[in-house]
Formats: structure tokens, C-alpha cells, sequence
């Protein structure tokens, strides 16, 4: 979940119902778009990413049925976003630097879904934590629906603090280089949501996350991205792009 923001202050643990944010899943092309653009923007600014003329930020991985685009809306307009994707046989964004780690999990059997893509428009989202907070909520009970039993992220060394005391996520990686965001480091946290939320005294965000369930069947109206849909789009000629680019870079 490398990302251009900080992540909030630990001490607004919960989400204020006066902020005027509304959260959802994209169940539209045009949801998608705005989501990813926004993700392109904070990358950019980040200096995460190089520019490009479709001005959107993807992975090829998030490109199957088990994906879910989750955004949030003040007045109309998408100021926050981050998806979550479920192991496929393309496997996750993250096995590109952490191939190993997540093999040793799939082999203990454990089933595994990816969190990232998070932007703000905001660039101080430290003022309020409802944001990650509502956007997480909504991947990890999408990830369950999906049948994943572990969540993992990957995120700057910096802010893996932030995670393991609010949510109770645990680091099983070491730092290391992530070529998709220009060599910046990053470190892999996971949390297994069983053995997590059984504690006697939950992480702060943690206990929010349990208290506030969402059910399977919210999710089944979202945007299917491996659809015809996506015939002409921008988002499918970025990604014809992208894989272009590669096997360039492959090749030479």
C-alpha cells in the first residue's frame, strides 16, 4: 500500500460522522477511472511514478474478478480510494518483491488478499483517520467475502508503525527496493484476521473494523473489471502500454 501520504494520527482512532465522507465500492467504469486517476496524481506528486498520457496508476494484477475499488466522496467529488484484490493465478502486486515471504504463506495454506492503491487528494491526511479507516473496513470484509484468510500490505518503512498499533498488523518482511514506485523501500505487514481479532484487548482500528461489519453481499455489485467494459477504454490502453513497456525493458 506504498502510497503519497502519510498515514493519520494514531490518536483519531476512530471515524467522525461529522466529516461529510461517504465511502463505497465502484460498480462503474467511469468509478474506476476517477478512483485511479486520483491515485495517479498522489503517486505523482509523491514522486512515486513517472507521468504518463493517460494520467491513471494500476497494477496488472488488480485486472481480474476479485478485485474490489473502494473510494470516498465529499459533496460529490472522490477525494480517497484504495482497492483490494484477492490471490489469483497472476498472484499478488506484492510477489514482485516478495515472492518468497508470500509463497511460505500460501504453502501454510493461508489465503491471501493485497490492500493497495490508497491516495488522498488531501495532502494532510493526517487531520482525520476516517478515510484509511472506512477504506480498510471495506477491504478487509471484501477480502473475507472472497474467502482470504490473511491481508497483506506493503508500505514505507516509516509509516509500518502506524499499522501494527491501530490495525495489529504484523511485519514478515524486510525492507527492501519496489521498482513499480521508483526503488522506494518497503516493508510487507500482514495480519491473519483470525488469530488478530481474537486478542483479548484489541488495536484501536482493530476493534472498529470488528464492530463494524459489512456484509458479503454489499460487494456483488462492483465494477467487474475483466469485462467486456473495458473494450476502448483509457484504462485498457494503459495497460496495453504498460505491458508494452515491459517487455521492452525485458528484451533489452
Amino acid at each position: 500500500m506504498t502510497q503519497g501520504n502519510h498515514p493519520p494520527r494514531e490518536k483519531d482512532a476512530e471515524p467522525d460522522a461529522q466529516a461529510g465522507l461517504t465511502f463505497e465500492i465502484a460498480k462503474t467504469y467511469e468509478q474506476v477511472e476517477t478512483a485511479w486517476s486520483l491515485v495517479y496524481r498522489a503517486y505523482l506528486r509523491a514522486g512515486l511514478i513517472p507521468p504518463n498520457k493517460f494520467k491513471l496508476h494500476t497494477v496488472s494484477q488488480t485486472i481480474q474478478k476479485k478485485t474490489a475499488v473502494i473510494f470516498g466522496n465529499i459533496g460529490g467529488m472522490t477525494v480517497s480510494t484504495l482497492s483490494a484484490y484477492a490471490d489469483c493465478e497472476t498472484g499478488l502486486p506484492l510477489d514482485t518483491v516478495y515472492e518468497n515471504e508470500l509463497q511460505q504463506m500460501r504453502t501454510e495454506g493461508r489465503r491471501l488478499a493485497e490492500f493497495g492503491l490508497f491516495a488522498d487528494r488531501r495532502e494532510h491526511l493526517f487531520r482525520s483517520i476516517e478515510a484509511l479507516l472506512e477504506m480498510i473496513r471495506h477491504a478487509t470484509y471484501f477480502a473475507l467475502a472472497c474467502g482470504a484468510t490473511d491481508g497483506v500490505i506493503g508500505v514505507h518503512p516509516h509509516h509500518a508503525n502506524f499499522y501494527t498499533r491501530l490495525l495489529g498488523f504484523d511485519q514478515v518482511g524486510p525492507v527492501k527496493a519496489y521498482a513499480t514506485v521508483k526503488d522506494n523501500p518497503v516493508v510487507l505487514l500482514r495480519i491473519d484476521w483470525a488469530t488478530a481479532t481474537t486478542q483479548d484487548k484489541l488495536p484501536r482500528g482493530l476493534r472498529y473494523l470488528v464492530n463494524n461489519t459489512i456484509a458479503p453481499e454489499y460487494f456483488d455489485d462492483r465494477f467487474d473489471l475483466t469485462g467486456k467494459q473495458l473494450a476502448g477504454t483509457s484504462l485498457e490502453q494503459y495497460l496495453t502500454q504498460q505491458s508494452t513497456d515491459a517487455h521492452s525493458v525485458s528484451a533489452a
